[in-house]
């Protein structure tokens, strides 16, 4: 399974609850999706860090990308 657009996996990076158990293929996808945000995320990081601050720049990935950070949306909706 190969994202079409980045948004799905922007979106989905972070860790959510399903109410449906998902098909294998997009499981699959997504547990590489969140592997490559904790990746990311710790390339991103000093040596030493928290588990919030862990959190806050997986969750801050998707912001990172987003063109409406600067415009429409407020900076420190993740701090």
């Amino acid at each position: 399974l190969r994202w079409e657009t980045l948004y799905v996996s922007g979106r989905l990076h972070k860790p959510v609850r399903t109410l449906v158990e998902p098909p294998e293929p997009l499981d699959v996808a997504l547990e590489a999706n969140r592997a490559s945000a904790l990746s990311a995320a710790l390339l991103q990081l000093p040596r030493r860090f928290t588990e919030e601050h862990l959190y806050t720049t997986i969750a801050g990935l998707s912001y990172a990308g987003d063109v409406r950070m600067g415009v429409a949306e407020d900076p420190r909706k993740i701090a």
